[in-house]
């Protein structure tokens, strides 16, 4: 495949707000299109935006083929599930530090422990026998 086809196919997936099922189908059948027409041949990046509309009219086009209720729930649930994985993250940080410091905490309690039952100095008494 031409390096301007690849571009191009690129530029279109990254104009769509979410990429489900429905959405990589409607790509894959623009990008059959272009590959049975190019018969690897090479083509320019404008000759495919000459021929098929900038990536944004065709994400346009595929908004305006599906019903509206459909793509405005798709993209409420893609977002809904967004704050859910974000929130999700955040708390998983947030217990990962909490029990970090925790961790911390016991290990200085245990050093301070420690050092304080280290005799700090001893008297070595030798006693002589004879």
């Amino acid at each position: 495949m031409n390096k301007e086809i690849k571009k191009y196919i690129k530029d279109i997936e990254l104009m769509f707000p979410i990429m489900q099922k429905e959405e990589k189908e409607y790509i894959k059948r623009i990008e059959q299109s272009i590959m049975k027409q190019c018969d690897n041949q090479q083509i320019a990046y404008q000759d495919l935006v000459n021929q098929y509309g900038t990536p944004t009219d065709i994400m346009t086009a595929y908004v305006n083929d599906i019903d509206t209720e459909e793509f405005v729930f798709k993209t409420r649930k893609h977002r809904k599930n967004r704050k859910i994985i974000i929130g999700t993250c955040f708390c998983v940080v947030l217990c990962t530090l909490i029990v970090s410091l925790w961790r911390i905490y016991q290990i200085n309690q245990e050093r301070e422990d420690f050092m304080n039952h280290v005799p700090v100095e001893y008297i070595e008494e030798i006693e002589v026998i004879e």
